[in-house]
């Protein structure tokens, strides 16, 4: 019996051994740490981002330079445009990345635009300090643009847009560049009809302005007899490559005095593009050569020809 007790003494030892374990889990992860050496729990960060509910606000927009704006001949010109931003949920709602502005000429239905401005820094807890660089180019047309500005917050990520109560002016660019700088006839002969120059005038519009070529013409002296002369009436200037006397493509010139080149304009807008973009010609005739002496005529006596608008 004394043996027969021990072995159930051991066998309930046994299986309470077992169980034990079974029901403490600190006991199975001190075991497998104890086994295994690696542990079984690790602690983890946690990072909750609460954004606001308010929209952000436009609270101003300036331009440097305001209210007038002139522009540079053949180049473009940078406009800069200080936008202000409120959010009363704090500068940390704004999306800094999110500021734009735009310039934008109904007129032209054009529409030149920043939109990754630059945060300067934080005016306030609310308020957010941000520049927008544009360039506004020699061809732009003159008059009121209007500006524009808008951003986003981080919370409800509604972009706000508010044009500003300052508009853009530009003024007016007159300028120009011409080519060849020379106009010449290679061979004329006295009683001739109908001599065409050799080469036409190009008139590149380096400036914003629209409007009809003038030519001022001088009459022309002769380099050898310098006593004898062309009169400029002689001459006409056109819009086609013929020499058309009944001064619908053409005008004889004056003088000393501004004619208006018919059927030209100013054709103002980008030259980089070619294809005639911001360009016109000017073609040179003489209907009629007068019989004047075998010599060179020119105008190094009496002055060049002007172009104008």
């Amino acid at each position: 019996m004394k043996k027969k007790g021990e072995k159930i003494f051991i066998l309930i030892g046994i299986i309470l051994m077992i169980i034990i374990p079974l029901t403490s889990a600190g006991f199975i992860d001190w075991f497998k740490k104890t086994i295994t050496g690696q542990a079984t729990n690790l602690p983890t960060n946690v990072s909750v981002t609460i954004s606001g509910t308010n929209d952000v606000i436009i609270e101003s927009i300036r331009v440097v330079g305001y209210p007038d704006i002139t522009l540079i001949e053949g180049q473009g010109k940078d406009i800069t445009i200080n936008v202000v931003l409120n959010d009363t949920d704090g500068v940390n709602d704004i999306n800094d990345s999110s500021v734009q502005a735009n310039i934008s000429n109904t007129a032209d239905g054009i529409t030149r635009s920043n939109t990754s401005c630059v945060h300067l820094g934080d005016l306030d807890a609310q308020r957010a300090n941000y520049s927008c660089v544009i360039s506004m180019w020699y061809w732009d047309i003159q008059g009121v643009w209007n500006v524009s500005a808008s951003g986003e917050d981080l919370g409800t990520k509604v972009r706000t847009h508010n044009i500003s109560e300052t508009n853009l002016s530009l003024g007016i660019l007159k300028a120009l560049t011409i080519n060849p700088l020379l106009i010449t006839w290679v061979t004329v002969n006295p009683g001739g009809t109908n001599a065409k120059a050799s080469n036409e005038t190009f008139v590149n519009n380096t400036g914003n302005y629209n409007s009809t070529i003038n030519v001022t013409g001088i009459n022309i002296y002769g380099e050898t007899i310098t006593t004898e002369s062309i009169n400029v009436s002689n001459f006409t200037a056109g819009s086609t490559n013929e020499c058309d006397i009944t001064g619908v493509t053409a005008s004889y010139l004056i003088n000393n005095t501004a004619v208006t080149v018919n059927n030209t304009f100013a054709n103002r807008g980008n030259l980089s593009i070619g294809s005639g973009t911001g360009q016109e010609k000017i073609f040179w005739c003489i209907p009629n050569v007068p019989y004047v002496s075998s010599q060179t005529y020119s105008t190094n006596s009496s002055g060049g020809w002007i172009i104008a608008y």
